[in-house]
């Protein structure tokens, strides 16, 4: 056996234990040298992936509005795979979604579908609605459609495009719609006030960026108040969100790896406008 051998053998055991955290604190601090920090990185790493593998082989979405809902492969568009997975992704829109989802859309419009999350979710909920996402990654239309696709989603209620230009929406928004955006600030453009007959008879679910546009959603507020009834709702903190991981499954995950699964990544606190457009409302209580 020559020393290269030797060396790796050496190296994949002191990894092995290091993993371990009453090996880590029962280690001098003189014994933690550059090498062994790096190797005690290294050794939580690989223990955090196979740990994930175990728990999230099946790609299944466990809870929330989605649950049930399977992903083709270990990866999301733009934003963390996890949360989606554990239930834990946007809970702060859990509520008022469930309560979007008992009204009848013949429509769902997803301005920034990503690989599809809440425009095949929502598919799957309302099975009867045409489904209408618009994104300019390319990524995204390929994951959308292997989403589609693993949760028999009929091709003919699915219709990707790319940009989300305003003559294309007069075409569709005649029709009672649900709106859901999430267009990294582009919501500023969309939903600026001489737009906003666009949306008259839409059900709106806006993410708003405040921290590229400064503003934007007081400005959305502002645009909206006479078409909608508006309500705003903030993000929580990751921590307010372990309890999502109190099952067994996720026993084995040390407290920064929890964190690490429920993490969003967001650059900073974020807001939702949920607005229920007033022309609906008022038709549906007059029995029109």
């Amino acid at each position: 056996m020559n020393g290269a051998v030797i060396k790796g053998l050496a190296r994949r055991a002191i990894r092995s234990a290091l993993q371990y955290d009453v090996v880590w604190e029962y280690l001098p601090t003189r014994a933690r040298t550059e090498f062994v920090q790096v190797q005690r990185r290294a050794a939580l790493e690989s223990s955090f992936h196979a740990k994930c593998g175990l728990t999230f082989g099946k790609y299944e979405v466990s809870g929330g509005p989605f649950a049930g809902m399977k992903y083709p492969e270990a990866i999301a568009v733009g934003s963390a795979l996890y949360p989606k997975l554990i239930g834990s992704y946007e809970s702060e829109l859990h509520e008022p979604m469930e309560i979007l989802l008992t009204a009848t859309y013949p429509l769902i419009i997803d301005i920034g579908f990503a690989e599809g999350y809440y425009l095949i979710g929502i598919g799957r909920r309302l099975t009867e609605s045409r489904l209408i996402g618009f994104d300019i990654n390319p990524a995204a239309h390929r994951q959308c459609q292997k989403l589609a696709r693993v949760n028999g989603i009929n091709p003919k209620r699915l219709d990707l495009r790319s940009c989300c230009p305003s003559d294309e929406l007069l075409t569709m928004l005649p029709l009672r719609s649900l709106v859901v955006c999430d267009c990294e600030s582009c919501e500023a453009k969309l939903f600026r006030s001489e737009l906003i007959p666009l949306w008259a008879k839409s059900d709106l679910l806006i993410e708003c960026h405040d921290f590229l546009i400064s503003g934007v959603t007081e400005a959305i507020l502002a645009s909206l108040a006479r078409s909608h009834s508006v309500r705003i709702i903030g993000t929580q903190s990751t921590e307010s969100k372990l309890h999502f991981l109190r099952n067994k499954q996720y026993k084995q995950f040390r407290l920064e790896e929890k964190l690490r699964l429920l993490c969003e990544g967001r650059p900073a606190p974020q807001a939702w406008i949920i607005a229920t457009a007033k022309a609906t409302v008022s038709k549906t209580a007059a029995g029109e």
